[in-house]
């Protein structure tokens, strides 16, 4: 009897560890998969990461009212997970006919409405599944764990699974396609689920037979799907070549007789405007009356960099290196010229580059497009513009092109945009040139003498160079930059009356692009204006929220116990989703592309997570865990109002560090756990099935919400950890409602 026992417990862990790493497995793919086909930023990945919680939790609550009377079969498990892996390879190549589905034109870009409903409703089915099955593992262990909160276990172990896939897809998706990386993660669970004793029918073999059969085959099914995709964007986009790599899935697209390359859905460059690069290049370097070196950070897949090899020495940092390997490779004249003496290519992250190293350069020139996302932002920051002006000569200019603006009128939102980088580099430069255009060129320098717009001057310096340009001229300048449209320009943003300067941790910028977006797709609103300011209304009703949470049920029956042990339960939640996503966009303003890391800086929060939920959960009986859950709260509270000023420190700017404190976050986060179905048990007679798990994961699916998509680039990481630790406190408030948290037994 007693080895049955050992036997089902062991087979509950291997469960929920199976369980942990198909859910993260299977949200990582979806993840990048809408981030490719939905022109995802951060707004995105909060949004899709939001509905999955929120379904999962709504699963999970399923669960809890199914299992709380009645136990399922031995085989419930197995059977649904394999049917949520099999609907989640459906969901995934769903997701590439998002167009077909909401019926989208040829041409027009999806609304932030159309991403909303179409996440909402293909997620749901895998992600309740998955919520179901945690209630379901919770409801079998309560058997076998009788000294431990059973739902504690499978929350520990699951966290274990998703720290291994995290680590073991950190490498996958480096090499492999998302589809391969679904095929090999089902093959894997089949394989566990025969070890642990599913092999009461010939379908199991069969069925991974069969996975075994598509793996090879999923690199054909994802061209396919990819063509398909690409067509329902324009009937004559042809796709030539794609790749995935470790920043995601690049594709050469030919188009209207020309070859455009787009990365993660969105357009980089075209890969045949000589013509615009040739103007771009003889409009920068003419801003300096003799450059000999410059550098170029980033978008030199295009050919900017071989048009400016024409004159000076050109240095390259590229971060995406696979990326610009690949267009070289799909463009032979290009990988010819690329291999010239004046041009030097580095693989690296430029802004890390140029903290260590004392190298000077007499321009250097930013082409990372809009600042979108948080990954581009992080160049347009009074910080990095100061770590620019310091690698620069004496009379060095710091350029910014291909900035999103317009010819002679700026919208609200534009003018916001354009005006928020001029008073970034005015912070740190005394002189800054705008050129107009429907993308703006912007120049900084030290010196006043340096920058000039005026025309005679500009064709001198261009002459200066002795070009033999094919498709530009002097006198070119004079019908592209009228003295008349850049002082109209200046005139506007100097009336501009947006102050804010773009730091790295109030990353203002990136949420205009969503604005921009919403604009031009479903016209203006007063609602979206507001988001455009500081946003006071926002924290005005959120205020107004936590006061309300403050007067819930005060009664001391079992109900009203109940509603606010579930509201302590979302504010951890809610908490754990503020600490991640702040540490996640922190490490990718100073380390770089956060993607290439999200799996492995998920993998070291779930370890802390399993590890301390494991820790705690063993020692469940002998602890006072309300008293023990407050020291936590307050541990958390100390951590959010002290991590913004950490994050600035120099000595603790180090990839290790970092990953600490991933892994600090999640133990808070698996510590409280326990403790709150510890509570949740004491003070209602009732086991925790899968109700606390809900309210866990609603709170992180607000928090995924309102965290990334608003509080974030609208007020910064102080303060969005400032609200997180009032929410904090406000638990601290709910606990002290009920004058016996202590549970039987203890003094």
């Amino acid at each position: 009897m007693l080895n049955l026992a050992v036997a089902e417990r062991k087979r509950i862990k291997f469960y929920a560890a199976g369980l942990g790493a198909s859910s993260l497995g299977v949200q990582i793919i979806l993840l990048r998969q809408f981030l490719t086909v939905l022109y995802g930023n951060e707004l995105v990945i909060g949004v899709v990461m939001s509905l999955w919680l929120l379904w999962v939790g709504i699963g999970s609550m399923l669960g809890h009212a199914c299992w709380k009377n009645r136990a399922p079969r031995e085989s419930a498990y197995p059977s649904l997970l394999i049917f949520t892996l099999f609907i989640a390879i459906l969901v995934y190549s769903a997701g590439k006919f998002v167009r077909y589905f909401l019926q989208t034109p040829y041409g027009e870009h999806l609304s932030y409405a159309d991403v909303f409903v179409f996440a909402g409703f293909i997620l749901c089915v895998p992600a309740i599944s998955f919520g179901f099955l945690y209630s379901l593992l919770a409801r079998m262990s309560r058997a076998s764990f009788t000294k431990n909160e059973p739902a504690a276990v499978v929350y520990a172990y699951e966290a274990f699974g998703t720290f291994v896939v995290g680590v073991v897809f950190t490498f996958m998706l480096a090499k492999y396609s998302n589809l391969f990386c679904l095929f090999a993660l089902t093959v894997f669970q089949l394989v566990l689920l025969m070890l642990v004793g599913w092999r009461k029918t010939v379908a199991v073999p069969l069925i991974l037979v069969v996975f075994l059969l598509m793996m090879p085959a999923s690199q054909k099914i994802e061209d396919y799907l990819l063509r398909r995709y690409w067509q329902s964007v324009d009937a004559t986009m042809l796709l030539r070549e794609w790749q995935f790599s470790r920043f995601g899935q690049s594709s050469i697209l030919e188009w209207g007789g020309e070859r455009f390359l787009y990365h993660n859905g969105a357009k980089v460059t075209a890969l045949t405007d000589d013509i615009g690069n040739q103007v771009c290049a003889a409009t920068i370097l003419c801003q300096h009356p003799n450059p000999q070196r410059i550098l170029l950070i980033e978008g030199n897949a295009g050919g900017l960099a071989l048009q400016c090899a024409d004159f000076v020495q050109v240095d390259v940092m590229e971060m995406d290196g696979d990326m610009l390997d690949f267009v070289r490779l799909q463009t032979d004249s290009s990988a010819r010229d690329w291999n010239r003496d004046n041009i030097n290519i580095r693989v690296t992250d430029a802004r890390r580059a140029l903290r260590h190293t004392d190298a000077s350069w007499d321009m250097i020139i930013l082409n990372v497009g809009a600042p979108m996302t948080a990954l581009s932002n992080r160049y347009y920051t009074k910080r990095f513009f100061a770590l620019a002006k310091e690698r620069l000569e004496a009379n060095g200019v710091f350029a910014i092109c291909h900035f999103p603006s317009a010819e002679n009128y700026l919208g609200a939102e534009l003018l916001s945009l354009n005006k928020i980088l001029l008073n970034t580099l005015q912070a740190e430069f005394s002189d800054v040139l705008a050129l107009p255009g429907d993308e703006a060129i912007f120049f900084a320098a030290d010196s006043a003498s340096l920058l000039v717009s005026t025309i005679p001057v500009l064709q001198a310096r261009f002459r200066a160079f002795n070009p033999s340009l094919q498709h530009f001229v002097p006198d070119m300048f004079q019908y592209i930059y009228s003295q008349q449209r850049i002082d109209d320009f200046a005139a506007q943003l100097g009336s501009a009356a947006e102050v804010r300067v773009n730091s790295d941790f109030n990353p203002i910028s990136y949420i205009f692009d969503f604005l921009i977006w919403h604009k031009t797709i479903r016209g203006d609103s007063a609602l979206m204006r507001s988001l455009a300011s500081h946003a006071n209304p926002m924290l005005f009703l959120l205020f107004l929220l936590l006061t309300a949470m403050m007067f819930l049920p005060a009664s001391k029956g079992a109900r009203a116990v109940a509603v606010r042990i579930r509201a302590v339960a979302f504010i951890v939640g809610f908490m754990g989703m503020a600490l991640s996503m702040v540490l996640l966009l922190a490490f990718q303003t100073l380390f770089g592309y956060i993607y290439a890391w999200i799996s492995f800086a998920m993998a070291a929060y779930m370890a802390g997570m399993g590890a301390a939920a494991m820790v705690v959960n063993k020692r469940i009986e002998s602890v006072d865990a309300g008293r023990l859950l407050a020291r936590i709260l307050l541990i958390a509270i100390i951590l959010q109002l002290a991590l913004t000023p950490i994050l600035t420190l120099d000595p603790l700017n180090a990839r290790a560090v970092y990953i600490l404190f991933f892994i600090f976050a999640g133990a808070l986060v698996g510590a409280a756990y326990p403790l709150v179905c510890r509570l949740y048990l004491c003070m209602t007679c009732q086991p925790e099935l899968g109700g606390i798990y809900a309210a866990d994961v609603l709170g992180g699916a607000v928090g995924a919400l309102l965290i990334a998509s608003a509080f974030i680039p609208l007020y910064g990481f102080f303060r969005t950890l400032l609200f997180s630790a009032l929410m904090c406190c406000l638990a601290l408030f709910l606990m002290r409602k009920n004058r016996k948290w202590k549970q039987p037994g203890l003094n």
